[in-house]
């Protein structure tokens, strides 16, 4: 890997070979995942080039070398929790911000990142007073996130997905305004009701899995769905 100065994605998903020794030399990384162990502080601090991060279960990259890549555009933080507000802080070209098993970021720092177009706030510590200052989310996946309610989403009407999966704070009111959605996920969501989804026409793929509050009723009213999933669904006729 050491001689392989041109690469500019590198995916390190499961080896544990690759090291700081030959990483450090590829200072042409754009992409880089860094999912073992191996991949430290160390030469994560001279990619400033990278523009996206993924570190997945990487628990050695802390705020000593990520609050040096201010051109990251995607960061996915996975399960590490040695990144923290105040790198993230720091970060304000990012676009693409993963939260998925990261505890430690806060509204404190989320809130600065207004260009963000895609959010994955999958815990609890992401609540309504940062995201109603972001209203340049296009795509937004709640996941386990119950701290979102109707007050910040509904100010988010260019989102184009929303994944709402076992949210259930946002109901019909907050849903009805926001006719953009492209792509809109209540798997699991016993919250949404057939009045609501009949006026999202612009809808394009809807996940229904496991969701038994969503009927025919509305999904003929929805005739430009291109991808439908309705895998253990038993309302859907």
């Amino acid at each position: 890997v050491s001689l392989l100065t041109n690469i500019n994605d590198l995916m390190l998903i499961g080896n544990s070979k690759i090291t700081d020794k030959s990483v450090s030399l590829l200072t042409n990384i754009h992409t880089l995942y860094s999912n073992i162990s191996k991949i430290t502080d160390k030469s994560v601090s001279i990619l400033t080039n990278i523009h996206d991060f993924y570190l997945g279960d990487n628990i050695e990259i802390t705020h000593s070398s990520v609050s040096l890549l201010t051109n990251i555009h995607t960061l996915n933080l996975g399960f590490n929790e040695k990144v923290t507000d105040k790198s993230v802080s720091l970060l304000t070209n990012i676009n693409d911000l993963m939260l998925i098993g990261n505890s430690k970021i806060t509204d404190k720092s989320v809130s600065l990142l207004t260009n963000i177009h895609t959010l994955y706030s999958n815990i609890s510590k992401i609540t309504d007073k940062s995201v109603s200052l972001l209203t340049n989310i296009h795509d937004f996946y709640l996941g386990d996130n119950i701290e979102i309610t109707h007050s910040s989403v509904s100010l988010l009407t260019n989102i184009h997905t929303l994944e709402l999966m076992d949210n259930y704070t946002l109901t019909d009111n907050t849903l009805s305004l926001l006719t953009n959605i492209h792509t809109l996920y209540l798997s699991y969501n016993g919250k949404i009701t057939d009045n609501t989804l009949s006026l999202l026409t612009n809808i394009h793929t809807l996940y229904l899995s496991y969701n038994g509050k969503i009927t025919d009723n509305s999904l003929l009213l929805l005739t430009n769905i291109h991808t439908l999933d309705l895998a253990d669904n038993c309302t859907i006729t």
